[in-house]
């Protein structure tokens, strides 16, 4: 898959045979699923927002039984260990997100999951929910995109190249 800017189409240098779809031999994809994390050619955010939602409503369908006399401790727990991981890998797209319209739809997909499985209405004020939630998904991503930042210029000032030019110089 090429990744290209939004308003832009495929880069000419890039050649696909129409016919195989393939560039060398390697299969060219519309959408890639990567430990859990859809990737199209734009980076948009829509293919994980849907997979998340619809992955959220199927658990929440599974356990719904038990869900019903559950109390609200026991649901947030069950919220966090089931959808909270896959919003975590919304957040790499979110931070890198511009548009508003995207970030909203993040926002509404995080609250409307939590008040589907604490049994909230939908009408509850999203910072209710947002206090009752505990969590803020907006400092969370970029805390955890600082956290990648600072482990790719790790890597990269340990890499063998850098340690030899490093050894070079001295």
């Amino acid at each position: 898959m090429e990744f290209w800017p939004r308003r832009k189409r495929a880069s000419p240098d890039f050649q696909i045979d129409k016919t195989s779809r393939t560039f060398y031999d390697i299969p060219i994809v519309p959408c890639y699923n990567y430990l859990g994390l859809t990737l199209n050619p734009q980076l948009k955010l829509n293919f994980q927002l849907d997979y998340v939602n619809k992955k959220a409503r199927e658990i929440y369908s599974k356990i719904c039984p038990f869900l019903s006399s559950a109390e609200a401790d026991t649901r947030k727990n069950l919220w966090q260990i089931f959808v909270m991981p896959l919003i975590e890998f919304l957040l790499p797209l979110y931070v890198n997100e511009n548009a508003l319209h995207w970030r909203k739809k993040v926002q509404k997909l995080v609250l409307g999951t939590f008040k589907l499985y604490m049994g909230l209405s939908k009408n509850t004020p999203n910072n209710l929910t947002q206090t009752l939630l505990g969590y803020d998904f907006h400092q969370r991503a970029y805390f955890i995109q600082e956290i990648s930042r600072s482990k790719w210029l790790e890597r990269r000032r340990c890499s063998p190249e850098a340690l030899s030019r490093r050894n070079s110089l001295e």
